[in-house]
């Protein structure tokens, strides 16, 4: 949700323009600034929202990497790495500041690495650099987009799913169907959902898409945000104890 177009940017310090959440800015130099409160490391990643995290965590020991597009400063990489610290956490952001930010906040993380580029161009890299990354299921946490540009959202699940035979995509900002309490991006007709996104997948594969079905608020610095979770050839199931939290949805 953080500004982004041919950048990198992520969600853990604002809201970012999801429905009603913000007014406009007018440069598009807003790109890359940030304000003070977007620099701040909160204690919680995925917007301290309790459900999400439990999800996540149920998620983490199946994977072989978290790949994020949008550290801003590192909130969510760091949590994760205190949740799975034998997990390979890599990371992009476009912004000098924020970068430099979410490097030092990372720095007790060995496991960790944040790389100041694009969005499109880390995962091109990432892809070169470390190709059994894309040989084993990961997840892959996508937060590059917001106001004040394209969004290369659908570019990002095109390129993960022509590449990786299995895995777990989680979009922040997500629209949730019928459940108009989870805010998510809306920037020049472009919604953040599973229209975008749908028509992005690889053909080949079967994937099924859980969204949350929860109303109670658990964060103490976010208000709900939705997300969409998509997989695709892997076992991992909706655990038994997240049944009345989440669904799935066969795509």
């Amino acid at each position: 949700m953080w500004p982004f177009g041919t950048l990198c940017a992520d969600a853990q310090g604002r809201i970012g323009h999801s429905e009603g959440a913000r007014p406009p800015t007018a440069s598009p130099t807003a790109q890359t600034q940030r304000t003070p409160g977007s620099l701040r490391l909160h204690p919680e990643g995925f917007h301290g929202d309790r459900h999400l995290q439990a999800l996540v965590r149920s998620i983490l020991p199946e994977v072989r990497g978290f790949i994020e597009t949008g550290t801003n400063v590192g909130t969510t990489a760091c949590w994760v790495a205190r949740n799975a610290p034998d997990l390979p956490i890599r990371s992009c952001e476009a912004s000098d500041e924020a970068a430099e930010h979410a490097r030092e906040n990372l720095s007790a993380f060995a496991q960790a690495e944040v790389r100041h580029e694009s969005s499109p161009g880390f995962l091109e890299g990432l892809g070169k650099r470390e190709p059994d990354l894309m040989n084993a299921p990961g997840l892959w946490w996508l937060d590059a987009h917001g106001w004040g540009f394209q969004w290369p959202l659908a570019q990002e699940v095109a390129w993960i799913t022509k590449r990786c035979d299995s895995g777990f995509i989680l979009i922040d900002d997500f629209k949730v169907p019928g459940r108009d309490w989870f805010k998510h991006d809306v920037y020049d007709g472009q919604v953040c959902g599973l229209e975008m996104v749908e028509p992005a997948l690889a053909p080949e594969l079967s994937y099924t898409l859980t969204l949350p079905t929860y109303s109670e608020h658990t964060s103490k610095h976010h208000p709900l945000i939705g997300v969409g979770l998509i997989r695709w050839g892997v076992r991992w199931a909706l655990p038994e104890a997240l049944a009345d939290l989440f669904e799935d949805r066969p795509l």
